[in-house]
């Protein structure tokens, strides 16, 4: 477990609702009146990329108090700074896609490529966003099996590797076992993240009622789905996300072509 400085920390059941009443309106306008404007795209621009936003703000919130707690041990500080570095790198390409978008083209991703273990990657990810997941209750079932190296681009790739490990998140149920993923198959590394259906956290079953979720289904058109997607596309890879009931305990599954020896 965490040293969890508590003090100044708001759980983000709020955020959550917001954003889900948000969705819920947003489908209900559409559907009255499918037509938009380029002022609603833009809004809907701004909303989306508000979602996306709310996630690494939360684990840069959780790690800074970390930082300036006395009681943190140097390893807590040591990983908390890493783990600032990587949340602050995500948001520079998330903030560099949305004014590309903004602009009236899609996100132009120009690709750096290298050969590099994408299982590590996914395993940052898994660090980073751990702590999000106990902070909702939940529990990360991590089964990688590396090393799967590939070509392609790492901060692209990482940027992949964060947004299903936090759509997954949080769009669960509280109590949820979230399994992460990763093997080779068929000349491919197959990532897979999403909820368990039926299985919870042993402290937390008491929790499993309607009263207590505190996930939401990710809005049909999801930047970081969308911007997921193209970047996949781009290294040759595929992408699909199966839904649970209701759009919760939805899984990600995601290849990428491992590189050739």
């Amino acid at each position: 477990m965490h040293q969890r400085p508590r003090e100044g920390f708001q759980p983000q059941e709020d955020a959550v609702r917001h954003s889900r009443e948000y969705w819920a309106e947003r489908e209900r306008k559409q559907a009255a009146a499918p037509t938009t404007t380029p002022e609603a795209e833009m809004l809907d621009l701004l909303r989306m990329a508000a979602h996306d936003m709310q996630a690494p703000l939360q684990v840069l919130k959780l790690n800074s108090q970390f930082l300036t707690d006395e009681r943190s041990s140097p390893e807590l500080r040591a990983k908390s700074k890493r783990i600032i570095k990587r949340v602050a790198s995500r948001l520079e390409f998330l903030l560099q896609d949305i004014l590309e978008m903004a602009e009236g083209g899609g996100a132009n991703f120009v690709l750096h490529r290298t050969t590099f273990d994408v299982a590590e990657v996914l395993q940052q990810s898994v660090e980073t966003y751990g702590i999000l997941a106990e902070e909702m209750g939940m529990a990360l079932d991590v089964d990688i099996q590396g090393p799967l190296m590939v070509e392609g681009d790492k901060m692209r790739l990482a940027q992949v590797c964060m947004n299903v490990v936090t759509e997954s998140i949080w769009t669960a149920p509280r109590g949820s076992r979230i399994l992460v993923q990763a093997v080779a198959a068929s000349g491919n590394a197959r990532l897979i993240v999403g909820c368990q259906p039926g299985r919870r956290t042993e402290s937390l079953k008491a929790l499993d009622t309607p009263e207590h979720a505190t996930g939401q289904a990710p809005p049909p058109a999801s930047l970081g789905v969308h911007l997921t997607r193209a970047i996949l596309q781009q290294h040759g890879g595929s992408f699909h996300i199966e839904r649970g009931p209701e759009g919760r305990c939805n899984t990600f599954q995601f290849r990428v072509p491992l590189a050739k020896v």
